[in-house]
């Protein structure tokens, strides 16, 4: 009877075990089939442009974004530009708010990553999703 009780609750285990499936992939994918988008990010970025920016700024900047399956922005990163570190930072928090459209690879939707070239010209935000 012991035996018999066991094996149930193997097999009971092990059918949960198996049922079960990842929501999204662990590490990000580098060239999904589909990449993140961002629509309206360039009105987006104009409408939250930080005040650490100047209406007569011109400035540059890229940012590596992480994307996760629900279009979630993850971590953001600073890589190179002319931003001060405190234009970055700000940039930073508005990019975090930014809705992506999730990349999918084979149909299913994946995490991923961006990198998102901004450029300010007189105080007029525009950007580019790669």
């Amino acid at each position: 009877m012991r035996k018999l009780l066991f094996s149930t609750i193997l097999i009971a285990f092990a059918t949960v075990a198996y049922n079960q499936t990842t929501p999204c992939n662990d590490l990000p994918i580098a060239s999904p089939e589909v990449k993140a988008t961002a629509e309206n990010a360039d009105a987006y970025l104009q409408e939250h442009l930080p005040t650490s920016i100047g209406a007569t700024e011109n400035t540059h900047g890229v940012f590596k974004a992480s994307i996760d399956c629900d279009g979630v922005v993850g971590t953001v990163t600073y890589q190179t530009g002319e931003m001060t570190d405190q234009q970055a930072n700000d940039m930073i928090d508005v990019i975090k708010n930014l809705n992506f459209t999730a990349a999918q690879n084979g149909g299913e939707n994946v995490k991923t990553f961006v990198f998102i070239s901004l450029k300010i010209s007189a105080g007029q935000a525009s950007c580019g999703i790669n």
